[in-house]
């Protein structure tokens, strides 16, 4: 009933809060893979628990490795369907679950960067955060299609050759949210062009997917588990995000062109639940025809394209110019993601 009323539960407790919207439960599916025909013999557990204390000093030791610092203790976040003997996590969404996690009343909120998930073996992963104050107490506002064990971390990136580019904010953002990395020599290279495992990598670390690791990499014929990016491009395989070539080759090396950013880009639209769908009287055409260019964007690639500045997440490159062939560098890659985030509510602006 919940369900079909598209109520949401709210479970509030000292230390945070979990929203998740009953149509997010899928009970039909649940009751399905517990052999149930009847839902009210179902009962759903949910859990906000402070882990052991040996887990805690086990993520605080990984944190101090990495040089982050926490703001709060790791919480564990867990969602289960109980039937009888029978138990069935609900670990995975279809769409973004809202999680607040409070932050003590001696830490100052400029010193929190993000949310993080932390995987078993003690890594880090960005979790789309935004910093809310509701009722003068102030909360990092987590969202995330996964279930696991999140806390929150302050982390200051610095790269030494982005001084006076014109995209520093962002990457710096970015970067300290643990969505981009730098080289080996500390410099970032924002004018570089990105190659498609780079923008594999930074998407899904800035939509904060990786708590499904790996899937659907089996299905690249030239991905193996040697590759650094291995894990981004099956999850963004996964999702839906990215595609192989019609040899099924994921093509890792290869630089990514605007055009195909800009598709990219309009798939993980739907994922966040940003609107950027074209009304019936609003054709692709009318939607770029403010740019002299829009004659070169490619046919497979128009409405997407179309979708994506209708959104406001692409605004042109000099003179008004969408230049889809041109090869989209790395920097311009973070401005993306980061508008893409912000648009959708996930962060701040």
């Amino acid at each position: 009933r919940m369900e079909e009323m598209r109520a949401v539960v709210e479970i509030q407790t000292g230390r945070g809060a979990f929203k998740i919207p009953a149509e997010n439960l899928f009970i039909e599916e649940v009751a399905g893979r517990l052999g149930s025909e009847s839902l009210q013999d179902i009962k759903i557990r949910i859990e906000l628990a402070i882990p052991e204390e040996e887990t805690i000093r086990f993520v605080e030791d990984a944190a101090e490795t990495d040089g982050l610092a926490l703001v709060v203790p790791p919480l564990d976040f867990t969602v289960r369907a109980i039937l009888d003997d029978r138990t069935e996590e609900i670990s995975t969404f279809r769409a973004y679950v809202e999680r607040l996690v409070a932050i003590p009343d001696d830490v100052d909120a400029s010193r929190i960067t993000t949310g993080v998930y932390i995987g078993p073996d003690g890594s880090f992963h960005h979790v789309p955060t935004r910093i809310v104050v509701i009722d003068g107490k102030t909360y990092a506002q987590l969202n995330s299609i996964t279930n696991s064990m999140y806390s929150v971390i302050w982390n200051q990136a610095t790269f030494s050759d982005i001084g006076n580019h014109w995209a520093r904010e962002t990457i710096v953002n970015l970067g300290s949210r643990l969505v981009l990395s730098g080289y080996e020599d500390g410099r970032f290279r924002p004018d570089r062009p990105v190659t498609r495992a780079e923008f594999a990598a930074f998407l899904v670390r800035g939509l904060g997917l990786l708590g499904q690791e790996g899937a659907g990499a089996a299905t690249f014929t030239d991905v193996s588990e040697k590759d650094w990016y291995r894990d981004a491009a099956g999850t963004a395989a996964a999702y839906g995000l990215i595609r192989g070539l019609a040899d099924g080759r994921f093509a890792g090396s290869d630089r990514i062109t605007r055009e195909q950013a800009m598709a990219i880009m309009a798939r993980a639209m739907a994922l966040t639940g940003l609107q950027g769908a074209l009304d019936d009287d609003a054709s692709e055409d009318e939607m770029l025809r403010s740019f002299a260019d829009a004659g070169e964007v490619s046919g497979w690639a128009r409405r997407e394209v179309a979708v994506i500045v209708r959104a406001g997440i692409v605004l042109g490159k000099d003179r008004g110019a969408l230049a889809p062939g041109d090869m989209l560098s790395r920097a311009e890659a973070a401005v993306l993601i980061h508008r893409l985030l912000t648009r959708s509510g996930l962060i701040e602006d």
